[in-house]
Formats: C-alpha cells, sequence, structure tokens
C-alpha cells in the first residue's frame, strides 16, 4: 500500500496498516527501520515533502506544545506522524479517533526536524 502511494517502493520490509473502526475510522501505518537515526531521517523527507506543496496533503504543523508529532490534513481526513525509538508512525482518519490512538502508542522521540 505505501508503494501504490508513493509509486515506489519506499518503505522498509518491516511495515504494515491496520485499519479499525467502522468504515476505515483509523489507518495506522507503521514501519520500523534499522535505527532511530534512520527513522528520523524518513520522517524529516516527508515532513519536507508536504511543506513543498507538492503533495495532497496541507502544510503540517507540529501539534501543539512541540511534541514531536506532525499535524496535517488530506485524503482520509487528520493525519498525525511522528517516530518513537526506530518506527515511524503515521495515524489517518477522525481526528478524535486519532488523537485517542497517538495516546496509547509510544511518544515521539526526542529531536527535532531540520
Amino acid at each position: 500500500m505505501v508503494a501504490e502511494l508513493h509509486g515506489r517502493d519506499v518503505a522498509p520490509d518491516d511495515s504494515t496498516v491496520a485499519d479499525y473502526g467502522r468504515s476505515g475510522q483509523l489507518r495506522v501505518w507503521l514501519s520500523r527501520f534499522t535505527d532511530g537515526v534512520e527513522a528520523q531521517k524518513v520522517l524529516t523527507r516527508m515532513v519536507d515533502g508536504m511543506r513543498s506543496g507538492g503533495t495532497p496533503f496541507a502544510e503540517p504543523r507540529e501539534e501543539n506544545g512541540a511534541t514531536g508529532r506532525w499535524v496535517t490534513v488530506g485524503p482520509g481526513g487528520h493525519n498525525l506522524l511522528w517516530t518513537s525509538g526506530r518506527a515511524l508512525y503515521w495515524l489517518q482518519g477522525e481526528p478524535s479517533a486519532v488523537m485517542g490512538a497517538a495516546d496509547e502508542l509510544p511518544p515521539p522521540s526526542r529531536g527535532q526536524l531540520t
């Protein structure tokens, strides 16, 4: 599914996509990279790509409180993305489902996008 969205294979082999709730209320995209540095590099590329305006997503903004989680709106509804350790999380769907699920997942790693 990730390759379909990007028109090429960009996700590591250790990736999964799962839908939760009625009618796809929440979709979780999860990729695990070799380490946290690589995961953060990929997150930075994703946020920079959305900032460029060349995607169907609104310009991402850091969640209130500079938490390390990034919010954008686009296909599939509201989207929240962040890294925790070597994992990159992307949650997509209704705002209440996205925010509720984010609170149950590991918090963002310390670090900033450059």
